[in-house]
């Protein structure tokens, strides 16, 4: 997977082996750190276990920040997943297709967990995964009734120091209610790095079925320390779709 990634090798590790690209690299894993120290633990497991290094798996989750913020260039590919909603009586539906690079192909699982803190459960999910990223980034379902796909915006100005949306998706996994999924993505205090759409419903949920598209950016010089978010709800009735093309 690892030497095999065309963007990985053509893109990502020459710019991470200047100088800028290093401290760019450092600033954005020194956020992910602070704020996210058991995820970065993940990456580091799934790095000692599969022996590559730890800094190629964490710009696999970093995607193009690197590129976008030291080079000021942007991916010309559009490639990307698409999700269709259905919010109409006996057809509730979220699906979900994985458009990805070809180095992935018979290179993905699905990951069943249930995450253990002292004899406590802390999280369980079912996650479909590529290998080498963490969990969440995909199309996934946790014990308490959350059930979203991910799909990839491609922003023009990327961010570092900031969380990259690799790094949120996974946050997603522990979520029991909108205003969580809300408050992961908006991520006060830093902000995502880059951009993401994610698609969603609660199984378990009071009242009629709803579906929402939560898009996410990075900050602005407004609102510096928190994503850009939009949120659009889909009553009974509606539908909506996300295409990359």
């Amino acid at each position: 997977m690892v030497a095999g990634h065309k963007p990985l090798n053509d893109l990502y590790l020459p710019v991470y082996n200047t100088e800028e690209g290093k401290r760019a690299y450092r600033e954005t894993l020194d956020t992910v750190t602070n704020r996210y120290p058991q995820y970065v633990q993940e990456i580091q497991g799934t790095a000692d276990g599969a022996k590559v290094p730890f800094y190629k798996l964490f710009l696999l989750h970093m995607d193009d920040i690197l590129p976008n913020v030291v080079n000021q260039t942007n991916n010309p590919e559009t490639h990307g997943c698409s999700s269709v909603m259905s919010n109409f009586p006996n057809s509730e539906l979220l699906g979900h297709n994985e458009d990805a690079l070809a180095v992935t192909l018979n290179r993905v699982y699905i990951v069943n967990a249930t995450i253990l803190e002292g004899e406590k459960v802390v999280e369980k999910f079912c996650s479909y995964c590529y290998a080498g990223y963490l969990p969440g980034f995909c199309m996934s379902y946790n014990s308490h009734g959350l059930v979203y796909t991910v799909n990839i915006i491609s922003a023009k100005n990327l961010a570092r120091a900031k969380t990259p949306r690799s790094i949120l998706t996974r946050a997603l996994l522990r979520c029991r209610s909108l205003r969580c999924v809300e408050d992961v993505l908006r991520d006060c205090g830093a902000g995502a790095a880059d951009a993401v759409s994610i698609n969603l419903t609660f199984l378990d949920q009071e009242g009629d079925r709803l579906f929402h598209n939560i898009e996410v950016a990075p900050p602005s010089p407004s609102s510096p320390q928190e994503s850009n978010m939009s949120v659009l709800t889909l009553s009974p009735g509606e539908y909506g779709y996300h295409f990359n093309r």
